[in-house]
């Protein structure tokens, strides 16, 4: 079970700043970083919204911050994902999510990036680079279906508009979820978008095991307290046998 929090910034400062912030939260490990392009979804996020961002940060030989304390994963919320990847995993990256939208043919492409970039190295160290897919509420149950066995995990989105935090939770996913897992119970399956603790709940009721949560946490009143709530709700319900772990 893990509540991600996503980092959705617009300038390299407001990046920086949230995760300083984040990285102070007692039981935060993991941090997905939304990266959106402005063509396939919008508006434009940080990098993207500063030219060749990316390429200097490699130039300059720069990784992300907190390495040692924080997992990155990266939504690659863009219509040209693939050049973009090798520059995220020198950042630092072990973890990228692919939208199967962006993609012709995006179960070949997953497979064949699995193949490319699983063992990666980072800062002359071995590491192993998970893959995931993302699909919408309106997926296609076919090629769902497809990328299943090729995926290291699969993402159901929450909400119907990608690219910006605070969308409403489209409920039709939990039923996604729970069909989905009944055929691959062995595939991770995690949801972003829109969540908040009593939708976490019935998710992982479902088969869910890993919560991306943005305005839920950082929009809070008190985003500290809003984290410990999310894990907490959720490790009470494991704790009484109410969830079934994937």
């Amino acid at each position: 079970m893990a509540v991600t929090p996503a980092v959705l910034a617009h300038s390299r400062k407001e990046f920086e700043d949230t995760l300083a912030f984040l990285v102070a939260i007692p039981g935060i490990s993991r941090v997905q970083i939304d990266a959106v392009d402005g063509v396939y979804a919008a508006p434009v996020s940080w990098p993207y919204v500063e030219l060749g961002a990316l390429r200097i940060m490699r130039e300059e030989r720069e990784f992300l911050p907190h390495l040692d304390r924080l997992e990155y994963e990266v939504d690659l919320m863009c219509d040209h994902a693939e050049p973009a990847i090798s520059e995220w995993l020198r950042l630092g990256v072990s973890r990228l999510t692919l939208h199967a939208g962006a993609f012709q043919d995006p179960v070949s492409t997953l497979t064949r990036l699995r193949r490319e970039y699983g063992g990666s190295r980072v800062a002359g160290q071995s590491t192993v680079t998970a893959f995931g897919m993302a699909f919408g509420p309106d997926a296609d149950d076919a090629l769902l279906g497809q990328a299943a066995p090729h995926a290291d995990y699969i993402q159901f989105m929450g909400i119907d508009r990608i690219g910006k935090q605070g969308e409403p939770f489209d409920a039709r996913v939990i039923d996604r979820v729970r069909a989905f897992t009944r055929v691959h119970p062995s595939v991770p399956v995690q949801v972003d978008g829109g969540v908040t603790i009593e939708h976490a709940k019935r998710l992982a009721a479902a088969g869910a095991s890993t919560f991306v949560v943005g305005s839920a946490i950082l929009h809070a009143v008190n985003p500290v307290a809003a984290f410990a709530a999310f894990e907490a709700a959720l490790e009470v319900d494991f704790s009484q046998g109410g969830i079934n772990r994937i």
